[in-house]
């Protein structure tokens, strides 16, 4: 089996949609793992070592939105995607300007979620590599 991509963690109260993001990014060779909550997913980020998060914003308990912003508060060494249902393009704004990398609209475009999925991975990894030659 070839080396992983990279590391995601899917962060989305839907089962159907966490299986689908789950076998799509394992196909592209990513390392995935999935939370069924914002507080459960955030559990996981402070403990796992994430290239990428692709959390959904509309979510009970604690929404994408409070995920970014404690992930951005406690400086959590993840990129960021934001997901939305909804077509709510201001929340999607809202997500950007807290420090979300990009947004995908669901229903999810499959080429869509590559590009960024593997943009998102690569930009994290480069951040990594910078800071380590920084030191």
């Amino acid at each position: 089996m070839n080396p992983s991509r990279g590391r995601v963690l899917i962060v989305d109260d839907d089962a159907d949609v966490r299986e689908v993001l789950v076998d799509r990014l394992k196909a592209e060779g990513f390392e995935v793992a999935a939370s069924s909550d914002g507080a459960e997913g955030l559990g996981r980020i402070r403990e796992g070592d994430f290239d990428l998060v692709l959390c959904d914003l509309q979510m009970p308990v604690m929404d994408g939105l409070a995920v970014l912003r404690q992930v951005q508060e406690e400086r959590l060494d993840t990129t960021v995607v934001v997901m939305t249902a909804y077509g709510s393009i201001e929340r999607a704004v809202e997500a950007m300007k807290a420090g979300a990398f990009d947004f995908i609209s669901k229903p999810l475009d499959a080429e869509r979620l590559r590009v960024v999925v593997e943009k998102a991975v690569e930009r994290q990894q480069l951040r990594r590599e910078n800071a380590y030659f920084r030191e």
